[in-house]
């Protein structure tokens, strides 16, 4: 992600300590239990004692589903769509638990969190809500100090904005219809949708979002404009009353390069769509 204002994850600029997962886990920071994403504002913690060594991981009954809570410090608080009723939160044992389930050990996740804002302190992390998908990380992460972060789709925005962390969000992704994220900022969030087109331009200004960053293809293939249009779509876009916070561009194609100096150079390479 490259922006003048706004700022990302920057790609391989620390590797840290991978967190744990129980075999079948599908993705870091998502717990699925019957296809339902697990979205908390707060963990439910427990102790753990010595007739129950691995009861920090508890289960709560979530519009009819099960699901398993991460075991992460912090005060029990409401969750985004209603609270879990006392009598449906009981200590378990990791053995109890069905896969896949994400197991999390404290110590190496707050030393990730640590590596993470001494490498990009403050708003030079926009932590990208789709890595976790969890608002307790999330939480986590703005009292590091990144009170910003990026969202992939409508439904996250709307998630971490009725978790009470909508000061900054951004959308790095284009949309046709943006009433969803009008709605956020009528309601007193701060929203950025990404624009790569007149079409998108308008769809943010029919939707009610009022900043943009111009969203530039540099060599994924996948969205974004030409490099050399990016300066008449900001004009377009101010002409429309619309502020340009900046310009991005993601590197997806370079993940895969090991080599530092490599990526680098490929980076900085220029790029004609």
């Amino acid at each position: 992600m490259i922006a003048s204002e706004l700022s990302n994850t920057a790609n391989s600029v620390v590797t840290p300590t991978p967190i744990s997962a129980t075999r079948g886990s599908a993705a870091i920071g998502t717990v699925r239990e019957r296809g339902m994403p697990l979205l908390s504002a707060h963990p439910i913690v427990t102790p753990a004692t010595p007739d129950s060594p691995s009861s920090q991981v508890r289960l709560f009954t979530f519009r009819g589903a099960t699901a398993a809570r991460m075991a992460l410090p912090g005060p029990v608080g409401p969750l985004v769509a209603g609270r879990p009723h006392p009598r449906s939160v009981r200590p378990v044992r990791t053995d109890e638990l069905t896969t896949p389930a994400l197991i999390v050990d404290r110590s190496v996740l707050e030393a990730n969190l640590d590596t993470m804002s001494a490498a990009l302190p403050g708003p030079r992390l926009r932590p990208h809500v789709k890595a976790h998908k969890t608002t307790a990380l999330a939480r986590r992460q703005h009292a590091n100090g990144h009170t910003g972060f990026t969202c992939a789709t409508v439904r996250e925005c709307e998630v971490m904005a009725a978790a009470g962390l909508g000061a900054d969000l951004l959308l790095a992704n284009e949309v046709l219809d943006a009433r969803r994220l009008g709605a956020l900022v009528r309601d007193g969030a701060r929203v950025t949708v990404a624009v790569d087109s007149a079409e998108t331009v308008a769809a943010a200004v029919s939707g009610g979002v009022r900043e943009v960053l111009v969203d530039v293809d540099v060599g994924q293939r996948r969205c974004g404009c030409a490099p050399e249009d990016a300066g008449a779509l900001a004009a377009a876009a101010r002409a429309a009353g619309l502020v340009v916070r900046g310009v991005m561009g993601y590197e997806g194609h370079l993940q895969g390069v090991v080599d530092a100096a490599d990526r680098a150079r490929r980076t900085a390479e220029p790029w004609h769509c």
